[in-house]
């Protein structure tokens, strides 16, 4: 399969994107062609769908974990600590407790996180808030870097849910969408990103309802 890789030259610091596949270890820049193209053709683009080899899917279960540990494939934030979270076998869930810590702040917020291998897929959570404290929320994140990120979110405020989405382009945070609705149990959040494309489903489980 063919991979987009950046090329720079030291002489002009130009950059150049081009195809390459490997052979037996070793890198061949356009193969067939010999040299750099003014246009190439991304995986996917031709037919808008993607290639066979990323149509991958993972789903993750809290079931059975008797080490009571994340999978390798999890990454937290930052300096992440032992108590930062728990696996409840009976609930088979994964809590996070909550922390007065946001993600683009220095410290290191209640995060759990698989990376995405591509710049289109869809992703997911299910979950649960349990508020404590007046402004807690959960939710689902897209992060680059603590400068920028886009963030799907649920909150309570009174008798009433909210879903708050959230972009934060450069260390500068943006409100896109702030939407009432009901203060239920269980939530579910779907993230779907094509390239520069981002968008935001509230899904109740009991109904398959979207919004």
């Amino acid at each position: 399969m063919s991979i987009p890789h950046i090329f720079r030259r030291k002489d002009w610091f130009r950059n150049f994107l081009a195809k390459v596949e490997w052979e037996d270890d070793w890198p061949v820049v356009n193969p067939g062609v010999g040299m750099l193209e003014k246009e190439i053709c991304l995986p996917g683009e031709k037919d808008n769908s993607m290639p066979g080899e990323l149509n991958e899917v993972r789903n993750y279960s809290f079931k059975n974990m008797t080490d009571k540990k994340l999978p390798l494939d999890f990454m937290m934030l930052r300096n992440p600590q032992s108590n930062d979270y728990t696996i409840d076998e009976q609930e088979e869930c994964l809590k996070l407790p909550a922390k007065a810590v946001a993600i683009g702040d220095n410290g290191s917020p209640s995060y759990v996180a698989v990376r995405q291998k591509h710049h289109r897929f869809q992703a997911e959570t299910e979950f649960l808030l349990k508020a404590g404290e007046k402004g807690d929320r959960a939710g689902i994140a897209y992060l680059q870097n603590s400068q920028n990120y886009l963030l799907a979110e649920y909150g309570e405020v009174g008798a009433d849910g909210y879903i708050y989405v959230t972009v934060c382009i450069n260390g500068t945070e943006k409100i896109l969408a702030e939407k009432k609705t009901e203060k239920r149990g269980m939530q579910i959040l779907r993230l779907s990103v094509d390239q520069s494309l981002a968008q935001v489903w509230l899904i109740r489980p009991e109904t398959e309802e979207k919004s």
